[in-house]
């Protein structure tokens, strides 16, 4: 596990109200920049990070004097629907998602209004979800070697230490807790 903050450890997955789109690789300039911030105002570690384009996986490392990361996500997702919105490029939310009542307070109903978390507690945990993170756009379909990808934080990993990554990948990659039984990305050329 990280030992860079002394609190929570959380994998998350944040998905879209509309399956199926592009929105969140179409406007991955306006998602980092939301990230950013937030995590200006509350910090947190980004330990990996991958965007498809309708949903992502992450897992941060939070402080321990301040773990909310519900009200962090909230933040994100605020401000990505609110720069969309305002630029007109919001999309139209599934039918019946918004009531009068939150179109009047602004909401676009991008987001499904709950996410997916869990809390890593040990080494081994950590590293299965870190490897699920770099490989789920296998698991999709949408590339056939993880670092073919170019929305996830696998390309940091790799340039800081490429033996780590290879060693995760090659530890949880096809194992039986791993949907899908992904190909092994990449190993070749970092496990040499």
């Amino acid at each position: 596990m990280p030992k860079h903050l002394d609190g929570p450890t959380v994998f998350f997955t944040v998905s879209l109200a509309r399956p199926g789109t592009r929105l969140l690789i179409d406007e991955i300039a306006v998602l980092r920049e939301a990230v950013r911030r937030v995590r200006t105002r509350r910090f947190f570690h980004i330990d990996a990070w991958t965007v498809l384009p309708d949903h992502m996986h992450t897992i941060w490392t939070l402080p321990a004097a301040d773990p909310n990361y519900s009200g962090r996500w909230g933040a994100i997702k605020a401000c990505f629907s609110q720069h969309l919105g305002l630029a007109g490029r919001a999309p139209e939310p599934p039918p019946g998602r918004l009531s009068p009542k939150a179109r009047q307070r602004g909401e676009v109903g991008i987001w499904q209004k709950r996410f997916s978390e869990t809390v890593l507690k040990d080494r081994a945990s950590y590293d299965w979800h870190l490897a699920f993170c770099w490989t789920d756009p296998i698991r999709h379909g949408l590339v056939e070697r993880a670092e073919a990808w170019p929305h996830s934080s696998l390309h940091r990993d790799l340039r800081l230490d490429a033996g780590r990554v290879a060693s995760t990948l090659k530890a949880h990659v096809g194992g039986s807790r791993n949907p899908g039984q992904m190909a092994l990305p990449l190993l070749s050329e970092v496990a040499a």
